[in-house]
């Protein structure tokens, strides 16, 4: 009898909620899609309820997302009040050396969904077609400027891989890194660059006004509405990886399993509001939802193809010591 009383109250010790505020990291700036996801999931929280304790937006921009990394991870070990949203571009830049912050360490949570890559040019470009683009620069692959969000970053690496799958001599280009897309694309608009390589919604507007062609996308099959008319590279002769801009979420090193099953039943409740679908379905973003064990295996083997795919194209190079 005494065991049987025991249980619930051990029971109860083990459940944890937040009970001060919560800091959600972006390693991106204001405005970013990154800052938009996660304002987004702040909002829907505190209007259902699914999260009682107030949730921060807190921006930490720079270093390929490495800053707002190592934010997390300094001497927060164990906290659940702290969570941390990124790309893929936080993991290929550590896998190509550009930063020494072990992103291993922290603690997966959740994977919220992927978009994918549209490659586009000006409407009055000469280009009008992927195979175009190819062949151009398969002739002579410095004769354009290839504007990406971050050397190193996802959209590079996806970029690299796609031509170099064509046949292009990949050491060769002519690449234009940016602090973001947002300043990527404004660069395409003004002629600053010939093409750009960035998620669908960041080119949504100006391909429905008309001031850019979209020529492919990395995608496993066509995307919908107005990219339906677009091609996939495969499907122009390009078999290249299909690498998309998935967003997962972290909190710090060493969170006990009632913290990870907290998060776990609020990112699943998130993802199954009609608010979250909307705005998903809006800004082109797939629901590939994964919770905290399948996001911890998801991240391993994305990071595993990473390693190969980047010395595979060449771009590794010596890295301190992690931390």
């Amino acid at each position: 009898m005494a065991l049987v009383a025991f249980a619930p109250a051990a029971w109860a010790q083990a459940e944890w909620k937040p009970d001060r505020n919560v800091e959600f990291i972006i390693g991106a700036t204001p405005g970013s899609q990154l800052d938009t996801i996660v304002r987004r999931a702040q909002a829907i929280w505190q209007e259902k309820g699914l999260v009682e304790a107030p949730v921060t937006p807190v921006n930490k921009a720079g270093g390929s997302q490495s800053i707002a990394t190592a934010y997390l991870l300094n001497q927060r070990a164990g906290d659940g009040h702290y969570l941390e949203v990124f790309y893929p571009t936080l993991l290929s830049s550590y896998a190509i050396g550009n930063h020494n912050v072990d992103y291993s360490r922290a603690t997966p949570l959740a994977c919220l969904g992927s978009e994918y890559y549209v490659w586009a040019v000006r409407a009055d470009s000469l280009i009008q077609s992927g195979k175009d683009l190819i062949a151009r620069l398969s002739s002579d692959p410095g004769s354009l400027s290839m504007g990406t969000s971050n050397i190193g970053g996802i959209g590079h690496i996806q970029m690299l891989s796609v031509l170099k799958a064509g046949g292009v001599n990949v050491g060769k280009l002519k690449m234009v890194g940016f602090k973001g897309g947002s300043e990527a694309r404004t660069a395409l608009l003004g002629g600053h660059i010939d093409t750009n390589s960035t998620s669908g919604s960041n080119m949504l507007g100006d391909k429905q006004s008309g001031k850019i062609r979209v020529i492919a996308v990395n995608a496993p099959k066509r995307l919908g509405g107005a990219y339906a008319d677009i091609p996939t590279w495969k499907e122009l002769g390009v078999d290249a990886p299909v690498i998309s801009g998935w967003t997962c979420v972290v909190g710090a090193q060493g969170l006990s399993q009632a913290q990870i099953a907290y998060w776990d039943r609020a990112f699943a409740a998130l993802v199954k509001t009609d608010e979250w679908k909307s705005d998903a379905a809006r800004r082109l973003r797939s629901l590939e939802y994964k919770n905290s064990s399948e996001t911890r295996a998801f991240l391993k083997a994305e990071y595993q193809a990473l390693q190969t795919l980047v010395k595979a194209l060449g771009v590794v190079k010596p890295r301190k010591n992690s931390r």
